[in-house]
């Protein structure tokens, strides 16, 4: 299955006026006629969603009745004109994770937070979880983990709750709270994505927090990668080595980031587009080790 990072790449070509060829050059989107976006698999992909009205349909010769009988429809017929409307009146009612996560941890009445994680400073307790909430912080973390992967407010802390799947703690329970709190005031991203004149690069934002965590000591990436305008990806990851200075886990972010842009710039040449690369980054050190040649 292609990334989630093609999809909105794919998506920001459909916005946008001019785009660079293979050559690099600014071509014009609708050059041959206006710009679509075909899905190949759509007939598959589309469930037979329930009606919502009383529909009849006339029955075709394979169904052996005779010209007197219809049809009384209990799923979408697809082409009837209702159909999408249906379908997106089901998926509405299947987004229900947060309701999910504030009912299994009781805090449908507890009041929002405008942050979804606090730093740790160490010294929170370390009792572990009995048998079952350790089960319950399980699967609402993992519920979260779920709704993270188009929501990148909710990566640095899915990435800290999921550091507590293994034995989980009360200092874990209560990142856990949080996080369900802050989607209590949050329930719900909307990624735009804008029409623009052009783009020419593949543009990327990074930054890290040397010994972020006070247990191990080792340092985060963030990362942010646009087409223009267009956010296309943004990750939250671990760096594997301890760095000593804020300099160093910089360095390895860049590293981490620029790895990350090429990737995004090999699916781009499959289709024949080709940009170069930009990494944003404010640790001078980072881009002192990262210039030498």
């Amino acid at each position: 299955m292609p990334p989630l990072s093609s999809l909105r790449a794919l998506f920001t070509l459909a916005t946008a006026f001019k785009v660079p060829d293979k050559a690099g050059k600014l071509t014009r989107m609708d050059k041959d006629g206006e710009v679509r976006v075909l899905f190949i698999d759509v007939k598959k992909a589309r469930f037979w969603s329930p009606v919502r009205r009383r529909l009849l349909v006339e029955l075709p010769p394979e169904a052996g009745e005779d010209k007197t009988k219809v049809g009384l429809l209990k799923r979408s017929l697809y082409g009837t004109r209702d159909a999408p409307s249906n379908w997106e009146h089901a998926i509405k009612d299947v987004m229900e994770h947060v309701e999910l996560v504030l009912e299994q941890l009781g805090l449908e009445r507890a009041a929002p937070v405008t942050t979804p994680l606090v730093k740790s400073k160490g010294d929170e307790e370390e009792v572990p979880l009995t048998d079952q909430e350790a089960g319950y912080y399980r699967s609402v973390a993992m519920r979260i983990g779920y709704l993270s992967m188009d929501r990148p407010d909710m990566l640095r802390t899915v990435r800290e709750l999921a550091k507590g799947l293994k034995a989980p703690t009360r200092f874990h329970w209560s990142l856990l709270k949080r996080a369900a709190r802050y989607l209590k005031g949050v329930p719900r991203l909307v990624q735009l994505v804008p029409n623009q004149e052009s783009f020419s690069i593949i543009q990327c934002w990074l930054d890290t927090d040397h010994a972020g965590c006070v247990r191990t000591r080792k340092s985060t990436t963030g990362t942010v990668i646009q087409l223009g305008r267009s956010v296309i990806k943004a990750t939250a990851k671990g760096q594997a080595v301890i760095a000593f200075s804020s300099g160093e886990a910089g360095y390895y972010g860049l590293i981490s980031t620029a790895s990350a842009a090429l990737g995004e710039q090999a699916m781009l040449a499959d289709w024949n587009i080709t940009c170069p690369v930009c990494v944003n980054m404010d640790a001078t050190t980072g881009i002192s080790i990262g210039s030498r040649r």
